[in-house]
Order: C-alpha cells, then sequence, then structure tokens
C-alpha cells in the first residue's frame, strides 16, 4: 500500500474520527453506569456499539470500493451500487441504534417510589 493510498484512506477517516471517539466514549459510560442504570445503559451501550459497527462497515465498503475503482477493477455504475446497496442495509441498523437510544433516555419504569414535588 503506498503513500498515496494511506493518505487517501486518512482522508476518509478522519472526518468521521470525532463520531467514533464519541461513540466509543459512550460505550465506555454505558459500561461505568450498568451497576446503577442496567436497562438505560445496555440499551445507549447497544446503540452505541452497533452506530460505530455500522459506520466502521459502511467506512470499509467506501474505502474497498473506492480504491478498487482506482485501481481499474470495479466501474462507476458498479460502485453506486456498491454504496446503494450499502447504504440499504445501514439505514434499518441505524434507525434500530437510534431508537434503542431515545428508548434509553425517555422510556423510564414507572415508580411508585418517587413522588411528584407539584402535589
Amino acid at each position: 500500500m503506498g503513500g498515496d493510498e494511506l493518505l487517501f484512506i486518512g482522508s476518509m477517516v478522519w472526518p468521521h474520527l470525532p463520531f467514533y471517539i464519541i461513540w466509543i466514549i459512550g460505550i465506555g459510560i454505558a459500561a461505568v453506569n450498568y451497576r446503577k442504570q442496567k436497562q438505560t445503559a445496555l440499551l445507549a451501550g447497544s446503540a452505541f456499539a452497533l452506530m460505530l459497527v455500522i459506520a466502521l462497515i459502511q467506512l470499509s465498503v467506501s474505502v474497498f470500493g473506492q480504491l478498487s475503482m482506482l485501481r481499474g477493477g470495479v466501474t462507476a455504475q458498479q460502485l453506486g451500487g456498491l454504496f446503494a446497496a450499502s447504504n440499504l442495509i445501514a439505514i434499518p441498523f441505524n434507525i434500530i441504534a437510534w431508537g434503542l437510544l431515545l428508548f434509553a433516555l425517555f422510556a423510564r419504569p414507572k415508580s411508585n417510589s418517587v413522588q411528584d414535588p407539584a402535589r
């Protein structure tokens, strides 16, 4: 792998790096808080892990596809089809991940021990 290819891969990874870092931090925070809030930590950690895995798979498909096109192994139409298929597969998983995260944030079990201070 030459220097140009490494530069190309780096240029593909660099813009997404903040997301990868935030998702890894989210997984870590969920792991640390698992004993205190099992359901919330499990749902949030799963959501962040799913988002990270999907993003890394899509990045791999993108890098592989574009490098293959540059090397002459894939046409532009095939690359477009590869990206479309990748997105069709990734979108439902991203929807599931966001649903898990929203459920972790806003779905609270009903508790009789907490009283409303306004009453």
